[in-house]
């Protein structure tokens, strides 16, 4: 936790510092002390856009508690100049936390902002917890003159405030609507530009949480990645040797960023598709920050989209070299740039794979670039995630059974006592606690040992912990609801057993069937005598396929397919708070008019 904290208002974005000036963020970050004074260039812009037809924005991490008081969009055209007379057109911004739940959403109307660098509004104050990952984003009206950055925040900071950290631009695949833009693109210290928070510091407005009453666990502290030899050979390129470059790479003298060694490529065909490589050393478990400084002359190409002069770490079958198993691919620098640093954050996914860094011109690209500098580091624990296994998803037996949680990543290779420490919270109130062993990525544990909880729902706080070293690996949460009886005898209950059989009506089932939009009677009449036992529709709240919605009519389809034999997975997706571009996570007239009745009412 913060110790005393100055009372001030202070906006955040990942600002186009094209429209900022020195003294700017001087004012901007007064006290702040930041370690560094970050270049107030805008080199890292790539390209502007305002055709996103979803809400894009960024994914970032609370340095500290905060509290929200505003949002806005940066009011840009599209040379990335102020706009005297404001917004264009409508223009919605959202903050969620990393579960989709909407926090708070604006709707600017068309001239907010006139005058001023920022289009804003006052919202309901909403908490930010320290250490927690949220998302904002925005949604422009298609056509309209409004823009978004899609910038380097090396040259553009990655902070506009040392209380925030941006991990990764986000944006949403689901249409329409303002929605949780949850869909990381794995180009960190990067950001679609537009969306900006408003927020405050003082530690006296900030409410009790329960989150925020022990952030750590006595005694412990986070894991620090060893640096280890993960160093880039002849990373300046100030003499030969230390890469594979393919046809028209060379190293060049003086003509680097400091005036000695580059690496240099040019490409007339865009035919041709070659690399600069070089074998790296990754630890499992780990993330890296991989970056490179590239100029670039006439890069071009068809496709808008390609990147250009680029850097990627690719992962290979360790017994293959051909045997491709992913990678991660950097945002890049096309046309005409000065030295531009990209960078962005790696690590090995699976075991018996070996990783490969590449320096190279996009696909079908042409052009010039020079290549400098390249640098790797490890920045800390690869993504921790845990996931209910037994006895059913977010459920909480109380009747003696265990709890088997499933635990991928966040265990570095020299921790050798890997444990999950399991804080149970209800209504409000820390019930209990219980240390147990991760071993095989499994984690076992039985309620009875988080304290007297009642019926109802929990929070459970886990965290990933090495007591040999006292180091928190990492943190997650799971919501559960407990449940006091065991399975029903009614023939139609189903559940997941203990050997991950499919159960219904106490009897093992294997259900084999395929997916479909609805079920008509002419499908259910097929399905009716052949080997398939269950059928899976998209459209779950269309099963009549006719113009009837309601409770209605899907009971009858379900009625008719129970009679046949024919089990249903039923898909409730169409109920996700924003699914219909409802962010306020009412029920939008769609949703009322395929329930046929209040769903509020239960």
């Amino acid at each position: 936790m913060q110790g005393s904290r100055t009372s001030r208002n202070l906006v955040f974005a990942l600002a186009s510092l094209a429209a900022l000036t020195s003294a700017q963020w001087s004012a901007a970050a007064d006290q702040q002390k930041p370690s560094a004074q970050p270049s107030v260039t805008d080199e890292g812009t790539s390209m502007l856009r305002n055709d996103q037809k979803s809400t894009i924005g960024y994914k970032f991490t609370a340095r500290r508690d905060l509290m929200v008081t505003g949002l806005g969009v940066f009011n840009l055209d599209a040379k990335g100049d102020l706009k005297k007379n404001g917004l264009d057109k409508n223009v919605q911004v959202g903050l969620w936390d990393t579960k989709g739940k909407l926090l708070a959403s604006v709707t600017l109307l068309p001239g907010a902002g006139k005058g001023e660098k920022i289009a804003s509004t006052s919202v309901k104050e909403v908490l930010l917890l320290a250490d927690h990952e949220y998302f904002v984003g925005a949604l422009l009206t298609p056509l309209s003159k409004d823009y978004f950055r899609n910038c380097g925040v090396e040259t553009a900071p990655p902070v506009f405030s040392p209380d925030i950290f941006a991990v990764a631009p986000a944006y949403t695949e689901k249409e329409p609507g303002l929605i949780c833009p949850d869909f990381v693109v794995n180009q960190p210290d990067r950001a679609y530009l537009g969306p900006v928070l408003l927020y405050s510091l003082n530690s006296a407005q900030l409410p009790a949480a329960a989150d925020q009453q022990e952030s750590s666990v006595q005694g412990y502290s986070p894991y620090r990645p060893k640096q280890g030899s993960t160093e880039i050979a002849n990373a300046t390129f100030d003499s030969p040797g230390g890469w594979e470059l393919g046809e028209g790479f060379k190293i060049v003298a003086g003509e680097g960023r400091s005036g000695r060694g580059a690496l240099f490529y040019e490409r007339s065909d865009p035919g041709k598709y070659v690399f600069a490589s070089q074998r790296l050393n990754l630890k499992p478990a780990l993330k890296y920050k991989v970056g490179v400084w590239i100029r670039t002359v006439g890069v071009t190409g068809p496709d808008p989209n390609e990147t250009g002069a680029t850097l990627a770490v690719e992962f290979a079958d360790s017994n293959d070299a051909k045997g491709y198993r992913g990678g991660d691919y950097a945002t890049g620098v096309r046309g005409t740039q000065g030295w531009t640093h990209i960078t962005m954050i790696t690590g090995l996914r699976e075991a018996n794979v070996t990783a490969t860094i590449r320096l190279y011109l996009r696909s079908g690209m042409t052009g010039k670039a020079w290549f400098d500098g390249v640098t790797i580091e490890p920045v800390g624990i690869a993504d921790w995630t845990v996931y209910q296994i037994l006895p059913e998803m977010q459920r909480l037996p109380l009747d003696g059974r265990s709890v088997l949680l499933g635990s991928d990543g966040g265990i570095p290779q020299e921790v050798t006592d890997p444990s999950c420490l399991i804080e149970a919270e209800q209504d409000g109130k820390s019930k209990g606690s219980v240390l147990v062993p991760v071993a095989s990525g499994r984690i076992s544990f039985k309620p009875s040992g988080l304290g007297a909880i009642e019926p109802g729902a929990v929070n459970l706080k886990l965290t990933l912990l090495s007591p040999s070293t006292k180091a928190i690996l990492g943190k997650n949460y799971l919501e559960v609801t407990t449940t006091g009886e065991k399975h029903s005898a009614n023939p139609s209950a189903c559940w997941i057993d203990e050997s991950g059989r499919t159960i219904v009506g106490g009897k093992p089932f294997m259900p084999i069937g395929f997916f479909g939009l609805g079920i008509t009677p002419a499908e259910l009449t097929r399905l009716k005598g052949s080997p398939f036992n269950t059928v899976m529709p998209y459209h779950s709240f269309f099963l009549s396929s006719t113009s009837e919605y309601g409770l209605g009519p899907v009971s009858k389809v379900l009625d008719e397919c129970q009679a046949n034999g024919i089990k249903v997975v039923y898909s409730l997706k169409d109920l996700h708070a924003n699914y219909w571009g409802f962010p306020d996570g009412g029920f939008s007239p769609k949703q009322r008019r395929i329930l046929g009745e209040d769903p509020s009412k239960g």
